[in-house]
């Protein structure tokens, strides 16, 4: 049962009773806390998605203190803002460099975050009420993009809960009176700002999308372009303030990286397909790919996305006044975000994650006005359809269908453990050989280039070490033999992992060996 109360427009709108919200908020949670069970108790992929380079940013970050610029492999330039590293860097050094929550905790947290804002931002929509609210978060949960970004070391789902917080705080101001005035209004102008800011410093210019965002919400919430101003522009060179200054460390470190990677193939050549960051068919893309962005939202999104496209239909077909302005604000973001992704050459379903908030509440909405008179059944098959995503998705993530072979993420992060056992009852320097693209330093705790020349070097010392090397099919594939060739020393195989399937630029096999002066000759 409902009660009935007002919203401060003179409309009567249905408000659940306590019982019937803390049940929604359960369900919430619990589609919450399904997600965050089965991804962590699920196999290790810390072997995915560029999840290497993050983990050894990281690693460098607190193995090296190189906060500006991290490398990984100790070769390596970060290609990406270090926000996602400076998050991590703490849990890491806390938890170990073999905990792969602590390398995901800033995605993990983010994911509670952005959970949280859409919960909350129900209760601003019309009529809102706790059930648009975790109906929305239940549809943010139960859907493959955040399930799979929400456990990623990776800085999609830091930014896309700091372009929420923008996103809401801009929708906000736009519907405020123009007089309005004092610690509220000032309150939402630092959130607008401080997200734009920390979200350059996580994953550069997708927050430009925020910037194209708020005139056109200005124009169509407020009714006027001026309204623009109601963000509090002075907030613009305070947000640039830590970026520049970013900016400028890299700038210090290694100006060639700045312009050659962070500008030419991270921005530039992605956006007009001349860098390898681009896409395959180079700058033609821009027009034959055009469609691919839009694709990505309705298949990845489903089965919300059906929903979200018609929230967007029935925000533009709502009387416009207060209680069309979020809804409008909804549709203009998504379509914003889809069409600033469009506008690349390069293009992946990842780049639109910060439209998913938004899109989440659209779908909410459409859901409550098309079901409405269902009774009971509107909420069940909600959670048919939540159960069965849910459902689908586990099972998806179990058997691995991207993992080279089966625990394949499990026995790297299981050899780098054992290997640092070994390690510590022997203490000795550590290099590394013919790693591949591996995460093993990493999360072993070392950041250091490896090869030959740091091996030469030790071998010419004298002195016992250990060697962290990969088999590869050429000849001499085994590090012993290797080394042998090099200088007489004693090479002695500690710990082998399982063969590797050969991939990616992995190695077939690697293994742990304590190297020791050869013998003197009496």
């Amino acid at each position: 049962m409902a009660e009935r109360g007002g919203d401060g427009s003179g409309r009567l709108v249905s408000r659940p009773r306590p019982s019937v919200a803390a049940r929604w908020i359960g369900a919430a949670a619990a589609t919450l806390v399904w997600l965050l069970a089965a991804r962590i108790a699920g196999p290790c992929d810390l072997y995915d998605q560029a999840q290497p380079k993050t983990i050894g940013y990281t690693t460098d970050v607190v193995v090296n203190d190189r906060w500006i610029l991290p490398y990984s492999l100790g070769v390596e330039p970060a290609t990406k803002p270090p926000l996602y590293n400076w998050v991590a860097a703490g849990p890491v050094a806390a938890f170990g460099f073999d905990s792969t929550l602590a390398h995901k905790l800033p995605s993990v947290l983010a994911l509670v975050g952005t959970w949280a804002l859409v919960l909350l931002a129900g209760w601003r929509w019309p009529g809102g009420a706790v059930t648009l609210g975790a109906t929305a978060a239940i549809m943010l949960v139960a859907q493959y993009p955040v399930f799979k970004l929400g456990y990623l070391a990776r800085p999609d789902m830091l930014l896309t809960l700091l372009m929420a917080v923008s996103w809401v705080a801009a929708t906000t101001l736009m519907m405020s009176r123009a007089d309005d005035a004092g610690r509220r209004r000032t309150l939402w102008q630092v959130l607008f700002w401080g997200g734009i800011a920390f979200g350059a410093l996580t994953k550069g210019p997708a927050v430009l999308t925020l910037l194209v965002y708020t005139p056109i919400a200005a124009r169509v919430i407020a009714g006027r372009w001026g309204a623009v101003t109601r963000v509090g522009l002075w907030g613009l060179p305070l947000a640039l303030v830590p970026v520049a200054a970013w900016l400028y460390g890299v700038w210090r470190v290694d100006p060639v990286h700045l312009r050659e990677e962070l500008w030419f193939q991270e921005i530039y050549g992605r956006v007009t397909g001349t860098g390898r960051e681009g896409s395959r068919e180079g700058t033609v893309s821009l027009l034959t790919d055009g469609g691919n962005v839009v694709a990505y939202f309705v298949v990845r999104f489903l089965p919300w996305s059906v929903l979200a496209i018609f929230g967007i239909w029935d925000a533009w077909r709502t009387r416009r006044d207060d209680h069309a302005a979020w809804p409008r604000g909804a549709a203009i973001f998504v379509i914003v975000v889809i069409v600033f992704f469009s506008v690349s050459a390069g293009k992946r379903a990842d780049y639109i994650a910060p439209a998913y908030p938004a899109a989440a509440l659209l779908a909410a909405w459409s859901w409550q006005r098309r079901t409405a008179g269902w009774g009971r059944w509107g909420p069940s098959l909600l959670g048919v359809a939540a159960v069965t995503a849910l459902l689908t998705l586990t099972v998806h993530n179990e058997r691995q269908p991207v993992a080279p072979a089966a625990g394949f993420g499990d026995e790297l992060v299981e050899f780098a453990r054992a290997a640092n056992a070994e390690i510590a009852r022997g203490p000795a320097p550590v290099e590394f050989l013919w790693i591949g693209e591996t995460p093993v330093q990493a999360v072993m705790g070392f950041s250091q280039a490896p090869g030959k020349p740091a091996l030469d070097a030790r071998i010419g010392a004298g002195r016992p070490f250990w060697v962290v090397a990969g088999r590869k099919t050429s000849d001499p594939g085994d590090f012993a033999a290797w080394a042998h060739l090099r200088r007489p020393v004693r090479v002695e195989p500690r710990i082998r992992s399982k063969e590797l399937p050969r991939t990616r630029g992995w190695p077939v096999q690697i293994s742990l060996f304590r190297v020791e002066p050869a013998a003197q000759p009496q």
